[in-house]
């Protein structure tokens, strides 16, 4: 069975509305884990666009500065900055190696959420 448009706009408005994006070195699975740790490591505000065709992209770059040495596979969104709720996750499409210190950037348009199909 297949969402409307429709719905599938108005789920993915509510997902799009104050989503923080996290970096995981493993699958969260449904609750977020293997978030990375570190000292500077923060997550980040995610701006989305208006959903089109099931998907939404991010609107502006992210930036994780003051990286741990970590490969990160996924990256999450969570309702809040500290704590919160884990509401879903993409696999990058490889992985990426980050050295202490580094910044981990995501271009804009380059971060996808799709109710069919999630990539980045």
């Amino acid at each position: 069975m297949s969402l409307s448009l429709y719905l599938q706009g108005r789920i993915l408005s509510l997902v799009a509305g104050g989503s923080y994006a996290s970096l995981h070195i493993g699958d969260p699975g449904r609750t977020g884990a293997d978030e990375i740790a570190g000292v500077s490591y923060r997550r980040q505000v995610v701006e989305f666009g208006q959903p089109a065709d099931g998907s939404i992209r991010n609107a502006s770059p992210l930036t994780f500065e003051g990286m741990p040495a970590r490969t990160i596979r996924y990256i999450g969104l969570f309702d809040a900055a500290l704590a919160g709720n884990f509401l879903w996750a993409v696999e990058l499409l490889s992985a990426r190696t980050t050295a202490e210190g580094d910044t981990f950037r995501i271009r804009s348009g380059d971060l996808t959420f799709s109710l069919g199909e999630e990539r980045l």
